[in-house]
């Protein structure tokens, strides 16, 4: 796997793709169990029905209520996993593994409220560029429940009909009289416009 793959978004992949196998394994066992209550409720209508069965009605209904009462229960615990593995895959977005690092690239910034102006094809160039030429890169996606600083990216690529990418060196402390970067990380920017310039 190339240095250059993003780690979060690996784990991400991973995680979400555990999260489909359970789900929907466990959403298969919740359907069986939902056929057998199904069948064992015709089953005991038809048994019902029969006339030296009518005393037995009531038990009859009781024991089907019962089951599709246990058939509730699974699917809510089915939505409970879902819940809970989702929310696991969703906790690696908004920890350490989503925050850009000093020295190890420059970065690309993505926000699904195009604060960033960043879109799919733009982030394949500029990633096929850095693999070829083995450049050091690195991704960061907004959290979508907060507020970050926007550029003037997502303005200037509405009104020009161009491929934009919202980039730059990751800092510590920006805006602040102890904002500083990491070295490398210039260096792999100039790296990159000079191949891009370079095409």
């Amino acid at each position: 796997m190339d240095q250059n793959e993003n780690k979060n978004v690996e784990s991400v992949a991973e995680k979400a793709t555990e999260v489909k196998d359970e789900v929907v394994e466990a959403a298969k066992e919740t359907a069986e169990e939902v056929k057998e209550v199904a069948e064992t409720v015709v089953e005991e209508a038809k048994k019902a029905k029969a006339p030296e069965a009518d005393g037995d009605f009531k038990e009859v209904v009781e024991d089907v209520k019962e089951k599709a009462e246990e058939a509730a229960e699974k699917a809510k615990e089915v939505a409970g996993v879902a819940k809970e593995k989702i929310g696991e895959a969703a906790s690696k977005v908004f920890t350490e593994e989503n925050k850009a690092k000093l020295n190890e690239g420059f970065c690309i910034k993505e926000a699904c409220s195009q604060g960033y102006a960043t879109d799919s094809e733009a982030i394949a160039i500029v990633q096929q560029i850095c693999e070829k030429e083995g450049i050091a890169y690195q991704k960061f996606v907004n959290r979508s429940d907060g507020s970050a600083g926007g550029t003037l990216g997502s303005i200037v690529s509405a009104i020009l009909p161009v491929r934009t990418v919202d980039m730059g060196i990751p800092m510590f402390a920006m805006h602040s009289s102890r904002e500083f970067m990491g070295r490398e990380d210039q260096e792999s920017l100039v790296k990159f416009m000079t191949a891009y310039f370079s095409l």
